[in-house]
This record gives structure tokens, C-alpha cells and sequence, in this order.
């Protein structure tokens, strides 16, 4: 999740195509960073007016407000749009941002300038031991940030784990057949026995279990999760 920049051009394109509008069914993608939408955002290809860039106008992981902006700054009127997110049981997310940024021991993410491949990664209870990580996680993977912005639309939230609510109303909406029924896996995680032994003492931990909770509150409200790392 890049911090966003500027950019002069409000239809950005490019390889790694991240939020979609479909202005033609007055939809908005919004794209919460590692909530396994990748096949669904491929499928919204044919559709979409406008896709995300690396910076913004339009970044990859804009959140609602940011997308508001832009669309006014386009002179898009999305007051008749509906607006669409993914959620990830938050157990899951966290352990997948820490493979994913691949931190290493002076806490620099793979995609930021000046990154040192040399250095040790930060193993996964370092990771959570970091106060910087629990501040990364407030300021870009709250389900909040992509749901509450000071507009009348609906946020319709799903939640990965379950495609079928979301394929049913994305069929709804473009047109039955668009998205298929059955979804193929893109990008799932992966971890050897050692890191998720890792994983499972780090979330035995109640106080870590606990902030993971209060940190994502609106997650939780919204789908019962649970610990699954028994």
C-alpha cells in the first residue's frame, strides 16, 4: 500500500490496475489493500471507465474520501454510483501484509525508495512488536477508512472469505454472467510449518489479540471473525 502522490490525468491505466470505476453501471471498486480481490478487479476489466495508478488522481487503495475527491476533481457526479469493498478477516490480513511488504530489520518495505535487500526480514512477532506496523494499520487498513466519508451512497462491504454474496450483486448490477460463479484463487499465501507456528504464538497472545480487535472494531462489527490460528 504506496502512500498516494499527485498526478495530473484523472483516467490513469497501467499493468497493475488496482480500483475500477464502471461509470456505465454506476459502480466504484474500491480496493482495501490484500483482501484477495485480484480475480474479481481482472473481471471488472471489460467494464471499467477508469482504472487506478500509482499515485493519485485514482491511486490503487484510494479510500472513499480520496475517491470523492477525484471524481469531483474529474467532474464525475458519483451521486448515483454505489460503491463496492472487500474485507478480509483481520487474523488473515495482518500476516499476509507482513509477508507481502517483506520488512526488513529497519523496518523498510520492499516498495519504498532506498530499500536494503541486504538486511535481515523482520520476523512476524517483531513485526507486531513494531508500534510503526499498528500505525501503518490504522492509517491504511481500518475497513473504515474505505466505508465513511460525508456522502448519502451505500458501501456495500463483503467479506473474501464468502465470494458468493458479492459475485450475486456484481451480476446484479453489470449483468447476470459477468462475473462467474466459481472464483479461481489468485495470490493466496502461502507459509512454510516454522512461520506458522510464528504466526500461532504471536496471536496466543491476548493483549496482541485484543488491539488486533479494537483496531479493526468495524471489521468485527461487520462479519463475526474469528482466530483461526489454533
Amino acid at each position: 500500500s504506496r502512500p498516494p502522490g499527485s498526478a495530473k490525468h484523472p483516467r490513469q491505466a497501467g499493468k497493475d490496475r488496482v480500483m475500477r470505476i464502471l461509470e456505465n453501471h454506476g459502480l466504484v471498486w474500491l480496493s482495501k489493500p490484500k483482501t484477495g480481490s485480484t480475480t474479481i478487479r481482472r473481471m471488472l476489466d471489460p467494464y471499467a471507465t477508469v482504472t487506478s495508478g500509482n499515485a493519485r488522481p485514482y491511486y490503487h487503495h484510494s479510500s472513499l474520501r480520496m475517491c470523492i475527491e477525484d471524481m469531483d476533481g474529474a467532474g464525475i457526479d458519483w451521486s448515483g454510483f454505489k460503491f463496492v469493498v472487500c474485507e478480509r478477516n483481520p487474523f488473515t490480513l495482518i500476516p499476509s501484509l507482513w509477508r507481502y511488504s517483506k520488512v526488513n530489520s529497519a523496518y523498510q518495505k520492499f516498495w519504498e525508495q532506498g530499500y536494503d535487500k541486504s538486511l535481515p526480514l523482520m520476523s512476524f512477532a517483531d513485526f507486531l512488536a513494531e508500534p510503526r506496523s499498528w500505525k501503518w494499520f490504522n492509517q491504511r487498513h481500518r475497513l473504515e477508512l474505505y466505508t465513511r466519508a460525508p456522502i448519502p451512497n451505500p458501501v456495500h462491504v463483503f467479506q473474501i472469505e464468502d465470494p458468493a454474496p458479492l459475485v450475486a450483486f456484481l451480476n446484479g448490477e453489470i449483468g447476470a454472467g459477468a462475473i462467474p460463479e466459481v472464483l479461481p484463487r489468485d495470490n493466496s499465501s502461502r507459509y512454510d510449518e516454522a512461520t506458522l507456528e510464528a504466526i500461532r504464538a504471536a496471536f496466543a497472545d491476548a493483549a496482541v489479540r485484543a488491539r488486533i480487535r479494537k483496531v479493526f472494531a468495524t471489521s468485527f462489527a461487520h462479519f463475526d471473525y474469528r482466530n483461526p490460528w489454533r
